[in-house]
This record gives C-alpha cells, sequence and structure tokens, in this order.
C-alpha cells in the first residue's frame, strides 16, 4: 500500500490519478482523514503535503515552519514506511539559476538560503535522518 500524504493537493493528486490509472493500492491522506491511518504501516509514503507558497515564509515564517518542516516530521513519526518520498523545491540549492550549483551533489550553504528554501532543507534533513531508505524530489 502506498501512501500519499497530501494525495489532494496539486503535486499529491498528481501521483494518486497515475496509481490509480497502474491499479496499484494507495490511499490518499488529508486533513480529514489523516487521524484514521496515523500509526498504520505503508511500503511507500509519499509527503507532497509541505508549503508550496513561496511568499509565506517572508509574510507568516511561523506557518511556513509548520507546513514546511514540523508537517513532515510529524508524518515521519505518524506513519511507519519502507521508503519515504518527500516532494521538495529547487530552492533548497543557493544559485537555482545555475545548473552546476543545483545538482544533487552541489554543496548547500543553509545560512545563504532564503527562509522558504531554509525550511524546505530542513524537512530534506528531517528525511533523510529518519527513513529507512529515501528519495527527495527538487
Amino acid at each position: 500500500m502506498i501512501f500519499v500524504v497530501g494525495g489532494e493537493g496539486f503535486v499529491g493528486s498528481a501521483f494518486c490519478r497515475y496509481f490509480e490509472k497502474q491499479k496499484l493500492s494507495y490511499q490518499s491522506i488529508n486533513r480529514k482523514n489523516y487521524s484514521s491511518f496515523k500509526g498504520q504501516r505503508c511500503s511507500s509514503l509519499i509527503l507532497a503535503h509541505g508549503n508550496s507558497v513561496k511568499w509565506l515564509a517572508e509574510q507568516d515564517p511561523e506557518q511556513d515552519y509548520e507546513r514546511s518542516v514540523k508537517a513532515i516530521h510529524q508524518a515521519m513519526l505518524d506513519f511507519k514506511s519502507d521508503q519515504t518520498i518527500l516532494i521538495s523545491s529547487g530552492d533548497v540549492y543557493n544559485d537555482v539559476s545555475n545548473p552546476k550549483k543545483n545538482s544533487e551533489d552541489a554543496p548547500i550553504q543553509a545560512s545563504a538560503l532564503s527562509r522558504y528554501g531554509f525550511n524546505k532543507h530542513q524537512a530534506e534533513e528531517i528525511v533523510k535522518t529518519h527513513a529507512k531508505k529515501w528519495l527527495v524530489l527538487t
């Protein structure tokens, strides 16, 4: 079973449509049904529920942190999986305009990131630290 947290959002719903077409067993998890799946195990956990509104990080940093970092961390605690896939952002790279500086092995200077990018970077580190197997999509 695949869990898609944020399965009703823009990216999460695309995963759900794909799984539906492929006749794969999945469950779209949203605010309404989250608690009923809490504590359950899945083969793959897709975390597509982080904040995607960049301006929120500047206008309401606490809300961005709640949605981008704390919500990801909470999902890591609430669901057990064989592998975790995090939908992140290219904003975790210091120079998004230069492909040589936004590759997987590019060093990241966290202190130079935007607030939004920094929070996304923190969420990535949480997943990398706590997941058995992980994949981060930026």
